[in-house]
């Protein structure tokens, strides 16, 4: 079964290179990766409380970063600042990514406010529960954000 990418008005979304874009083109898995995963916080404090719960995160392709391999949750289009668009302060959003050997969520305000887990493994299956990796308050307006959030859990699966 081939999962297409559909536009917001439902037509079919031509990738860089003119062929119709597959959701997570970024690899070969069989079957393919979801075009939507949630992504599920607990513990998270300060100025990513928000993304406490179960969220779900659409495929997403943005060029140059993590070259189609990329889900995103973001409550607040247009409010939020992702970093492939500015990375200054914004509502929070929720990402995951697969780079080079690991997949990646972050839970993220700005390039200065995030905090991220980490999953080394199979590039085809990121579900399962995520290790603690960094955390970055220096941006947040609760500079005890990352204290606050320490042993918040995340954890990606299928819907």
């Amino acid at each position: 079964m081939t999962h297409l990418m559909k536009d917001a008005a439902g037509h079919l979304v031509r990738n860089p290179s003119g062929h119709l874009a597959r959701c997570c083109e970024c690899n070969d898995c069989d079957p393919p990766i979801p075009c939507a995963l949630e992504v599920t916080f607990a513990g998270l404090a300060g100025d990513l409380a928000a993304l406490n719960g179960a969220n779900t995160a659409a495929w997403t392709f943005v060029a140059g970063f993590y070259p189609g391999c990329l889900w995103v949750y973001d409550p607040a289009p247009g409010t939020s600042s992702p970093p492939w668009v500015d990375p200054g302060y914004g509502t929070p959003i929720a990402y995951l990514c697969w780079s080079v050997d690991r997949w990646t969520v972050a839970a993220y305000c700005s390039d200065a406010c995030w905090k991220y887990w980490r999953k080394i493994g199979d590039a085809c299956d990121p579900t399962g529960n995520y290790a603690e990796w960094a955390c970055q308050p220096g941006g947040c307006a609760d500079h005890d954000t990352c204290v606050d959030s320490a042993g918040a859990t995340c954890t990606v699966s299928y819907l």
